[in-house]
């Protein structure tokens, strides 16, 4: 009992708490074996159990031509889902029968980022996606991007942001509009916030606003962890009855649920809650990720993810970002650091910037592919390249 109150989220110092000659664990581990009731074993839980006389799991094998059996209730075990595999495919119960979640899933077919060239590899089901890349590539502003964009298609948006302020996110997505219109008179974000006014950008206040009915920016403290997010994505649910598309910027800055976790078992819990929430409600969750520092020199892989386990076997589609010169010859070899970190310096002030978006894991399509984008910073705007890379897609 004790090692189990310990792993998990209610452990607290006082538990360790000196009171007399016991800690406060022990007298309420000994209060709960007085007054508790305890499990019980009894005959409607032996089909979950494995029998000395027989070599047969837990469940039963069942006739296709007899009626199917009734298992246990489901509230026996409610950490898990039990779904009688030759119900499923026969259609036979309504509502939660192979055809019905067929076609939910189907719905999402048409769904697309916006981004042509990552619109060419897949559609954007429902699934938990990361995307991760180094400092000054763009994270926020290729995730505000995408969410204008999907919001301009129709889809209700939930940016959850936790660096940047609202008006930071606002004022790139203005100037990114200037630009896409007309490059030449264009503001950056950084003029538009001290003061800068034209006529260009009271076009583009007018077209933005027409197009972000559906999306909304939540400003988060440094406290904010990934149960006020969980609560506030359910609260929308509820209110507008629609399920929105969540981005998380980032998931590194999320405060602990617990202060006794390590930084690994941090990210690692909040992903997994994550995806509970992801799963439980049908959702897109877009999470933005911070890079280990020491693959900064590297190309990107699964290794490049801040305590990357949890991330790489949850998630269910991983990007990076990278510098395209990240495929160059110099950074295949270990020594020249000088070098890589002079050809990097280069990338990153080059206007615009050479990117390329790889995919790592796909769990809806081709399961690793790349895209390559001009990065214009300036105007906080990712441009897609063709696939023959001569020109840009319109």
């Amino acid at each position: 009992m004790d090692a189990l109150f310990r792993n998990s989220a209610l452990m607290r110092p006082k538990w360790d708490e000196k009171h007399g000659s016991q800690t406060y664990g022990a007298m309420t581990i000994s209060k709960a074996l007085i007054a508790g009731e305890g499990y019980r074993r009894t005959n409607e839980h032996k089909s979950f159990m494995m029998t000395s006389e027989k070599s047969d799991t837990v469940f039963e094998a069942q006739v296709a031509t007899e009626e199917p059996k009734t298992l246990t209730e489901p509230d026996k075990i409610p950490f898990m889902k039990l779904t009688n595999v030759y119900s499923y495919v026969e259609s036979i119960e309504e509502g939660a029968t192979l055809d019905s979640d067929l076609t939910r899933f189907q719905q999402y077919k048409d769904r697309k980022t916006g981004y042509s060239n990552i619109d060419a590899k897949m559609r954007l089901y429902p699934g938990l996606y990361v995307l991760g890349a180094i400092s000054s590539l763009g994270k926020t502003t290729f995730c505000g991007q995408l969410a204008d964009q999907l919001a301009g298609a129709g889809e209700h948006v939930l940016y959850f942001t936790l660096e940047q302020t609202t008006l930071e996110l606002v004022c790139k997505a203005l100037s990114r509009l200037m630009f896409k219109t007309d490059a030449r008179s264009a503001l950056s974000s950084m003029d538009i916030r001290r003061g800068s006014t034209s006529e260009a950008l009271r076009i583009a206040r007018e077209m933005y606003a027409a197009q972000t009915k559906n999306e909304f920016i939540v400003e988060c403290g440094f406290d904010t962890n990934v149960e006020n997010i969980t609560e506030t994505v359910r609260s929308y649910i509820e209110k507008a009855k629609v399920k929105p598309i969540v981005i998380l910027d980032y998931l590194q800055i999320l405060a602990p649920v617990n202060n006794s976790q390590t930084t690994k078992d941090v990210v690692d819990y909040n992903v997994r809650a994550l995806k509970k929430l992801q799963t439980e409600n049908d959702l897109v969750i877009i999470v933005i990720s911070s890079l280990n520092r020491q693959n900064y020199l590297t190309p990107i892989d699964f290794s490049s993810f801040k305590e990357s386990g949890g991330i790489e076997y949850t998630c269910d589609v991983m990007w990076g970002l990278q510098l395209n010169i990240m495929n160059d010859e110099l950074f295949d070899k270990e020594a020249k650091l000088k070098a890589k970190r002079e050809a990097v310096k280069e990338a990153k002030i080059a206007n615009p910037r050479d990117i390329e978006l790889v995919c790592l894991k796909n769990r809806y399509g081709v399961s690793s592919y790349s895209c390559r984008f001009k990065y214009y910073a300036r105007y906080d705007y990712f441009l897609p390249v063709r696939t023959n890379e001569t020109s840009d897609e319109t």
